[in-house]
């Protein structure tokens, strides 16, 4: 299990070597690496050595470590050129998790034009650890052009996983804490002190793989089992003290636990209790009865296929304690009460028990009650059939009234009272008596939460039943003049960024004006709305890119330029926490096919960069490889009095879905 750090040690070396050997060190080794003839990568090298920034390289070595078939070449290439140690790949799903950036926004400078001075300073900063980084570099570079937080955190870990940790959306699930977007050096080193304090005496790199592994749904720690084990190999007498044959160091440094059997009868207890531990359960380890060493996740139990297994640890605190009582258990087993009370007790592994809470809450969405009050669907459908045979006004007088309630369960086109039902359903499943089954202690929104987790569709006795916040990707809105296509393309957008339905914004007085704010500006990449509206003269140059004259005091020059799209593209690939939205005014009027070119296969879904199949081209004059983010939502408005829909494009109109808009008579 510990060869998932191998990763680790090598970054570190590569870094301390770089920043040893300084710009032209770095530059005449990067130029040896094979690169695998990868455009993206060469893009490192293509504008000149002062631009082979310590960062830029970085990144782009990162990239390559997604797949084993991409850095098998790549990483012995890296050894060599800069005379590391041969890094093992296990070609293992978990051998390398770190940060693999989008191949299209690898570099820190933005064709040429940044600030390597500042970019050394601040990396040589980062390899001596958090303590040496100067705020005012942090804060400068964090104003370049093309980066923003999530990068620069990244890339900061990639170079000291010891001492930094990627503010990014892995991290998010964990609910330890909230971050802005632009973030400061002063409120990063805030949230990482509050990640650090959550995992007592565990490293930032450890911190990164339990977080990837719950955001990915490797791991799901929500509802865990409790087991504990002792830190000695075989069994273990009744006592106290610490003994000679301790493993923890072993247990902490290899990232397992095991135990072996005293003799033929412990080996037949010990094969069902090692192989009843899964990923997501959670393992106390203890010295004697009076003593904790730390808590870890299992991520993986080798007992279950070889009795002479381990089972595999993540950990979550590592910090050693005085257990306040006495804490039972024989070799390996489930911890018992007394055992689950004593680890709670101890003040340091406070922080991994309100970890695992938060934990636990979102795996119900938040809002899910108790255990005490968990019943199944069939329970529900009984209090249901119930509410039809007797009718509901004898329903409610048997399981109560509430007035206030504000939402119905929806089932086979029929509503019922939400919590009447749900005390009843309590009282089918034998959990309360009739009397007292409205005093389950939820309120509506929780019930709300645990009926559709039971797979029951629950609405708003003053809202329309469907208030998902599902969007489509690429939607056209269509219909005759004047029935207020632009109109719903703006409140819709902002529904998109909000994250919320369309109804949520629809009669929303200030929707207007919010949108206008949210206005893409394309100097300094603010905002996330943009339109734009087709027509006869409008080409692919002004869409994506292309070369463009510009009038200068000697004359005209010709410079490359980027179209809205483009743009667009770019920022929400620099902000993938974030949703873009791009409004497309009279679409049917420009030549569509001409307009969008390649863009025609990258903005379907399933091929846009982050999705299993995801595509990438070369554009015809920068020669830049692009991919449309997911984060990027296009909306179309056309007038069917202009152009029938049935004469757009076929492949056009498979990419999209459309949506009618008539007169509202």
């Amino acid at each position: 299990m510990k060869e998932i750090y191998d990763w680790v040690p090598w970054f570190k070396e590569l870094a301390q070597n770089i920043a040893d050997g300084g710009p032209e060190y770095l530059s005449n080794r990067a130029k040896k690496v094979e690169w695998r003839h990868d455009q993206n990568l060469q893009g490192l090298l293509k504008y000149g050595d002062e631009n082979i920034d310590p960062f830029s390289f970085f990144y782009t070595v990162a990239s390559k470590g997604a797949h084993y078939a991409s850095r098998k070449t790549t990483y012995p290439s890296i050894s060599k050129a800069f005379e590391l140690p041969e890094l093992v790949d296990h070609d293992s799903e978990y051998t390398f998790i770190f940060p693999t950036p989008n191949p299209i926004n690898l570099l820190f400078h933005y064709k040429g034009a940044g600030n390597p001075e500042l970019l050394w300073r601040l990396f040589r900063q980062a390899v001596n650890g958090v303590e040496s980084v100067i705020d005012h570099d942090f804060d400068s570079a964090l104003n370049m052009k093309s980066i923003a937080i999530v990068k620069l955190t990244q890339v900061l870990f990639l170079v000291n996983p010891h001492e930094f940790l990627p503010l990014d959306e892995k991290l998010h699930p964990l609910k330890v804490t909230e971050w802005a977007k632009k973030s400061r050096w002063a409120e990063f080193r805030t949230t990482l002190a509050k990640f650090r304090q959550s995992f007592p005496r565990c490293a930032p790199y450890e911190i990164n793989l339990f977080a990837w592994l719950v955001f990915d749904k490797e791991l799901k720690p929500g509802r865990p089992k409790f087991f504990q084990i002792g830190t000695r190999t075989s069994w273990e007498a009744g006592t106290d003290s610490l003994h000679e044959d301790e493993v923890w160091e072993d247990f902490r440094a290899s990232n397992w636990v095991y135990t072996a059997p005293h003799d033929d009868e412990d080996r037949a207890i010990f094969a069902d209790r090692l192989q009843e531990a899964e990923p997501g359960d959670v393992v106390l380890v203890r010295s004697g009865r009076t003593y904790g060493r730390g808590i870890g996740v299992v991520q993986k139990n080798d007992y279950r296929d070889d009795p002479n297994g381990k089972i595999h640890i993540l950990w979550l605190n590592t910090e050693s304690a005085r257990l306040p009582g006495n804490a039972h258990g024989y070799a390996f087993s489930r911890a018992g009460e007394k055992t689950l009370s004593a680890f709670r007790a101890a003040e340091e592994y406070a922080p991994t028990f309100k970890l695992l809470e938060n934990l636990r809450r979102d795996s119900r969405n938040g809002n899910g009650p108790p255990d005490e009050y968990e019943l199944t669907g069939e329970a529900v459908l009984r209090a249901i059939e119930e509410f039809d045979k007797i009718g509901r006004n004898a329903f409610l007088r048997k399981y109560g009234r509430r007035g206030s309630d504000s939402y119905w369960i929806k089932h086979k086109g029929n509503h019922y009272d939400l919590k009447a039902t749900w005390g009843a359903a309590h009282v089918h499943a034998g959990m309360v008596q009739p009397h007292r089954s409205l005093g389950t202690g939820q309120n509506s929104i929780q019930v709300k939460a645990q009926l559709e987790r039971l797979g029951f569709a629950v609405v708003h006795k003053r809202e329309p039943d469907d208030t998902s916040a599902t969007h489509a990707k690429n939607l056209i809105l269509f219909g005759p003049p004047g029935t207020g296509k632009t109109w719903k393309a703006t409140r819709l957008a902002l529904a998109i960024v909000r994250g919320v339905g369309f109804e949520r914004v629809e009669g929303d007085e200030g929707a207007q004006r919010e949108a206008q704010s949210l206005r893409f500006n394309p100097v300094n990449s603010d905002g996330c709305i943009d339109m734009v509206t087709f027509h006869q003269n409008y080409s692919y140059e002004d869409f994506v890119e292309g070369i463009r004259p510009r009038l200068k005091d000697e004359g005209i020059a010709y410079e490359l330029r980027p179209g809205t799209f483009r743009r667009m593209a770019d920022a929400a690939a620099n902000d993938p926490d974030g949703r873009y939205v791009l409004i497309i005014d009279e679409i049917n009027r420009g030549n569509i096919a001409k307009i969008l070119g390649e863009l025609i296969t990258l903005i379907e879904p399933s091929r846009r960069a982050g999705a299993d199949e995801a595509a990438y081209v070369s554009l015809p004059y920068s020669g830049d490889t692009f991919s449309v983010p997911g984060n990027l939502y296009i909306i179309g408005t056309m007038n069917t009095a202009d152009r029938s829909i049935q004469l757009l494009d076929t492949a056009l109109r498979r990419r999209f879905r459309f949506e009618e808009l008539m007169p509202n008579p």
